[in-house]
């Protein structure tokens, strides 16, 4: 099933729900969710553009220093065909593709699976659109919120670009012990490899 089944197959009522089950703290932006439901279901898919990318959803479990979300439900693009990862060794299936920026006309196309099918976060179509939701959301409500902020990266990426080029770097960087003191975290003792 693509995602545009999926929307087409649930509830909308019945996702919103799982949203604010699922992420409790989601519930002030309830209308957000609603919205991004609606325009999914007015958009067509674009096969070409997704290619072989799906979406997976799956269960992570992490050890954090710093926060205690170390056991949550995890939401990425796979494509098997990918170019494989010379450093790595990786295949395409085997990396997972970070797709909250992808137009959303891609996203529809892609198909979804789940590899946690269950857990009790991902036990219906519900849940699963409610975490594939959350994870569209991750840059903004709308396309053009979405838009706006890949815009940005690629501007500051541009900008760094330039800065290593004419040798200004120190100008427009801070150093990471600088960046943990702002956040109150401890740096890790291997700072200066990092």
């Amino acid at each position: 099933m693509n995602l545009k089944e999926l929307v087409e197959h649930c509830l909308p009522s019945a996702v919103l729900d799982e949203v604010v089950n699922l992420y409790p703290d989601q519930a002030k932006n309830i209308e957000g969710y609603f919205n991004i439901i609606a325009e999914l279901l007015d958009l067509e898919p674009d096969f070409e553009g997704a290619g072989t990318m799906r979406i997976e959803v799956y269960h992570v479990i992490q050890e954090w220093d710093f926060c205690d979300d170390d056991d949550y439900i995890g939401v990425h693009g796979i494509d098997p065909n990918a170019v494989l990862d010379e450093f790595t060794g990786m295949k395409g299936e085997d990396i997972g593709w970070a797709i909250e920026y992808t137009p959303w006309e891609e996203w529809l196309a892609m198909e979804v699976t789940c590899t946690c099918p269950t857990d009790e976060r991902t036990d219906t179509p519900e849940k699963l659109l409610a975490h594939i939701l959350f994870e569209m959301s991750w840059a903004g409500f709308t396309q053009k919120e979405v838009q706006n902020q890949k815009d940005e990266i690629m501007r500051r990426k541009d900008e760094v670009d330039e800065a290593i080029e004419n040798g200004t770097i120190d100008e427009i960087t801070t150093p990471c012990s600088d960046v943990f003191k702002d956040l109150g975290i401890e740096p890790p003792d291997n700072l200066e490899e990092i």
